[in-house]
């Protein structure tokens, strides 16, 4: 029989420890080829991001693939283009939860900046989408401004400013005046003086030129130029940035020695208000705002008013939608001979009067698409549109209407004029309305009645010829039979019922 050893059992002890460390030393390993930055999960989360990130710039290519035919169809610009673009991107599912989808403003090129839910960059341009590493600010600017002689000019810094006024009053410049800073300011015309609140209103004959020096981000762009009647240059106006602008009311109103105005560039989504945008501007003959973004605009009032040497203006694309007033919108434009607004949407118009009021060489006019359903006021709309042989006004919905007055006074050539729909409220003032039209001959207002008529209607056919072929109801014939202002009776009216 053996004994049994009492020897301890040293290998083995050592040997556990032997396993015990070279598991750890094989665990660490582990964990560094898992998690390490060359790791395999750290590879695997890569791979799936980067596959995401080719996702996003993959959908944004189909995006731009599909406006391109759209935009080769429809003729776009750029910047309707890229207007396009941006829209369709928010409405992709993809993008539903990005941080940020915006325009930047750039004079080079438009770009479009997207921040995805995961905090990645991508810069999305006509022709090409990177990815970038840090986000594109376009943080506003300060606005300081100093007239230096004939020359109103603005800058980013007060030191730019002052330094620049410093240096002209050494050198014996007679006006050197520093205004401060004016990017939380906004200006205004008074209702009781007519007269501008900007800093520089007492200097405003005396300036000839206005100078960006520098980039400049206002938010507020009303009356800057207002009544600066001997302006006659604006140098440097990339370095206007209009991106955050929501007004641009009076902007350029009463720049009547202005012979060119470039702004082709502006980038105008924000803005809500154009109101006399380009009032008298009466020596600039041509106008490129194609890239006129208006889709935010609720106020088109006087934008065009007494521009009376503009020969050229394409609003053919302009988005109306949300517009309320076009009182005075083109009056006094009467060098115009044509005007396409055959898009626009008026339906939420509530004001037309003066519209196309001394339009004197306009030949012909489409509004066929016009929807005046919500429209009150139509004084003199079409007054003195002197060279319109024919107006088709079908699709007019005068049944809110309760001023007409003068609406067709004045258009010596007309010889059609289609009022099928017009309808008139009984205490609507549609005096002179058809006044002088003296070579109309057919008018057709088969829903017209001024039989229990009370409002003013003073000379509402005066001047008209007596055998105008006329197209009315029963109702109105016989009013017209009684009509006792013109010196003859009407010799041609035919019942439609």
């Amino acid at each position: 029989m053996k004994k049994e050893s009492n020897k301890p059992n040293g290998i083995t002890l050592i040997t556990l420890v032997i396993t015990i460390i070279v598991l750890l030393i094989l665990a660490g390993v582990s964990l560094a080829t898992l998690t390490g930055q060359n790791g395999i999960l750290t590879k695997a989360t890569t791979a799936k991001e980067e596959t995401k990130k080719a996702d996003y710039i993959e959908n944004l290519e189909i995006i731009g693939l599909s406006l391109q035919r759209k935009k080769d169809i429809n003729n776009w610009n750029n910047q309707i283009y890229m207007n396009e673009y941006e829209q369709e991107i928010k409405q992709d599912q993809m993008f539903q939860k990005a941080q940020k989808i915006e325009q930047l403003e750039d004079i080079e090129e438009i770009k479009i900046q997207v921040i995805t839910q995961e905090g990645w960059i991508f810069l999305v341009t006509e022709n090409n989408i990177v990815q970038l590493e840090e986000i594109v600010k376009t943080e506003p600017t300060q606005i300081h401004v100093a007239l230096i002689g004939d020359t109103l000019k603005f800058f980013d810094t007060e030191e730019g400013a002052t330094t620049e006024v410093a240096i002209a009053k050494e050198n014996g410049v007679t006006t050197a005046k520093y205004y401060g800073n004016i990017q939380e300011e906004t200006f205004s015309r008074a209702e009781d003086t007519g007269k501008v609140n900007t800093p520089w209103n007492e200097e405003l004959t005396m300036i000839k030129a206005v100078e960006f020096v520098n980039e400049i981000r206002p938010t507020n762009s009303s009356c800057y130029f207002a009544d600066m009647t001997e302006l006659t240059q604006i140098r440097n106006i990339e370095n206007l940035k209009t991106a955050k602008i929501t007004s641009m009311a009076r902007m350029f109103e009463g720049c009547s020695s202005l012979v060119t105005l470039d702004v082709s560039k502006f980038n105008t989504k924000n803005v809500t208000s154009m109101a006399y945008l380009f009032k008298e501007c009466n020596k600039i003959t041509n106008l490129n705002l194609t890239n006129f973004n208006t889709s935010q605009v609720t106020n088109m009032q006087g934008m065009f008013k007494n521009c009376e040497n503009l020969t050229n203006l394409n609003v053919s694309k302009f988005n109306t939608e949300n517009v309320i007033s076009m009182l005075d919108m083109f009056q006094g434009c009467k060098n115009l001979e044509t005007l396409n607004v055959s898009n626009f949407n008026t339906k939420n118009v509530t004001d037309m009067q003066y519209v196309f009021d001394g339009c004197e060489n306009l030949k012909t006019l489409d509004l066929s698409n016009f929807d005046t359903s919500n429209v009150n006021y139509m004084v003199a709309t079409f007054r003195n549109c002197k060279r319109l042989q024919k107006l088709d006004l079908k699709n007019f919905d005068t049944s809110n209407v309760t001023t007409l007055g003068s609406m067709f006074l004045g258009c010596t050539e007309l010889k059609e004029l289609y009022c099928n729909n017009f309808t008139i409220k009984d205490n609507a003032w549609v005096g002179d309305m058809f006044n002088n039209l003296g070579k109309l001959e057919k008018l057709n207002i088969s829903k017209f009645n001024l039989e229990n008529h009370t409002g003013e209607k003073n000379f509402i056919f005066y001047l008209m010829r007596k055998e105008v072929e006329i197209t009315t109801n029963q109702k109105m014939k016989t009013w017209l039979e009684n009509y006792s202002e013109n010196a003859y009776k009407f010799t041609n009216i035919i019942t439609i019922d």
